[in-house]
């Protein structure tokens, strides 16, 4: 499902028979096929199987267990239903990252109410569900309850909004056999606490507990002791902060847990140092990172190794190692298994030698985040004669005009998600119109201003205008709000 845009390429009309002629081998083949394909985990690869003809694609079909679908408009869930009819995991996004940073309007759109429709239909063997950056509504959660409940072991609502604590009763009212239940930076309308004591009555199995980063006050510690007592397969629990000291009831009970996150202590204690570290939230310079990695002597994992993103924060004004173009050069080389890449500079950090360094020895990277780079339209050009795998860009504060950009999207083969924030816009957008290819859905997001809280009260900012372009085997989406505007070929 991750590279949907195949499905409308490749001619599937041709069988599988070998060349010698006779069904039989025709059998034995799918046979031997049936023995591997449960072994077969990766979206890619499996991909690559289903496109070898229609017999490979029928048989990845009845029996692909798991989907991502990066953006939840790239398809729609009546061909997910005819396609995948046996799935027990999915995975769906809907808003786009930037929607973390509070660049998208809030009512972009990425509801989930027409996925969950279809899972209450159709889907009777999904076990696992995975909503990211979705509105989600109370009766979305009761229908999912009411439907799926007896069967439905991970539910993670990702960075969703629109729900409150009522629908979260649903769930853990009827869901009696979650494992994993994933609440992470969700925006919760509280009205109590109950949910979290059905969960601790009710369940028996759970194993992961995620309420971090989402203000919630009404939870009692009580039943977070009785989670513990009554799911002794419990090792990750991550919540909003608390004091810990109140938590040595919880802690006593959980002899499973492995990873916790979320406390803070009033009174910090002299003995009992964990043997996890989590920096998501640290401001660290390159000197502390430095220091971290000398002293922790007994480091296994390491993150930067696929994943490398530098931000030049504005806390100086002069900055004298810019331009980064041989630094990033250098690190592009060594690093050759980066796979996910970003870049947010200041005007100067990156020049058009630097973008074309870039676009040369990023071989593997998939995702990129470029944010005030290149001098022209010509590094841009330069970059996008590179990175063969690059199927997510999003890009911010950029010289770049339209047309370069709409000829960067053609030269970049691999490509099949575009946002940009900032850039020589138009009026009209035109000279977008000519990166259009088949399944290609272009979204415009004109200038808009947005009220922030300052310590002055309130500051209206400026947003610059705003390309989201992406594959669809569904066409233009039928939701817009008033704050998105499609760019239409034929108009």
């Amino acid at each position: 499902m991750e590279d949907n845009r195949n499905d409308g390429k490749v001619n599937r009309g041709s069988s599988c028979s070998p060349s010698g002629g006779g069904g039989g081998g025709v059998y034995m083949a799918d046979a031997v096929l049936g023995c591997v394909m449960p072994y077969i985990h990766d979206a890619r690869d499996r991909d690559a199987v289903s496109l070898v003809c229609r017999r490979w694609y029928e048989l990845d079909a009845q029996t692909r267990k798991h989907v991502t679908i990066a953006l939840c408009y790239t398809t729609s869930p009546d061909r997910l239903r005819r396609r995948f009819k046996h799935l027990e995991s999915l995975k769906l996004k809907g808003k786009p990252r930037a929607a973390m940073f509070n660049l998208i309007p809030e009512n972009w759109g990425g509801y989930v109410t027409p996925w969950l429709k279809e899972i209450a239909e159709s889907f009777t063997c999904l076990k696992s569900v995975h909503f990211r950056r979705m509105i989600v509504k109370d009766s979305d959660l009761e229908l999912l309850a009411r439907s799926r409940g007896k069967a439905l072991q991970h539910l993670k609502l990702d960075k969703c909004s629109d729900f409150s604590t009522d629908g979260l009763l649903q769930v853990t009212r009827l869901c009696k056999q979650l494992r994993t239940l994933f609440l992470e930076e969700s925006i919760i309308l509280e009205k109590d606490g109950d949910w979290l004591h059905e969960l601790a009555t009710q369940n028996t199995v759970l194993e992961t507990l995620n309420f971090y980063m989402i203000d919630l006050t009404k939870l009692r510690v009580e039943d977070l002791e009785l989670i513990a007592k009554n799911c002794r397969s419990l090792i990750s629990v991550k919540m909003n902060d608390c004091e810990i000291l109140d938590l040595i009831g919880f802690f006593r009970a959980a002899t499973s847990l492995e990873e916790f996150c979320g406390g803070s202590f009033s009174d910090l204690p002299e003995d009992d140092v964990p043997d996890r570290l989590d920096l998501l939230y640290a401001l660290l310079d390159t000197e502390d990172h430095c220091l971290l990695i000398q002293k922790c002597t007994n480091l296994e994992i390491l993150e930067n190794l696929n994943d490398f993103r530098l931000v030049l924060l504005d806390r100086e004004e002069r900055i004298a190692d810019l331009p980064l173009d041989n630094g990033v050069r250098a690190l592009l080389r060594g690093c050759d298994k980066l796979r996910r890449f970003g870049l947010y500079l200041r005007q100067g950090g990156l020049t058009d030698l630097g973008m074309s360094y870039v676009g040369q020895y990023s071989t593997n990277v998939t995702w990129m985040l470029l944010g005030y780079v290149g001098n022209s339209d010509e590094g841009l050009l330069a970059f996008s004669r590179g990175c063969p795998s690059l199927q997510k860009l999003e890009m911010r504060g950029c010289c770049f005009s339209e047309g370069a950009l709409a000829r960067a999207v053609l030269q970049l083969g691999s490509l099949r998600y575009l946002w940009v924030q900032g850039y020589r816009a138009s009026q009209t957008g035109r000279d977008l119109l000519a990166m259009t290819r088949p399944f290609w859905n272009i979204e415009l997001i004109p200038p808009r201003k947005i009220v922030v809280p300052s310590q002055d009260g309130e500051t209206v900012i400026m947003h610059p205008a705003q390309i989201l372009a992406y594959y669809s085997l569904a066409g233009p989406r039928l939701d817009f709000p008033d704050t998105v505007i499609p760019l239409d070929p034929g108009s």
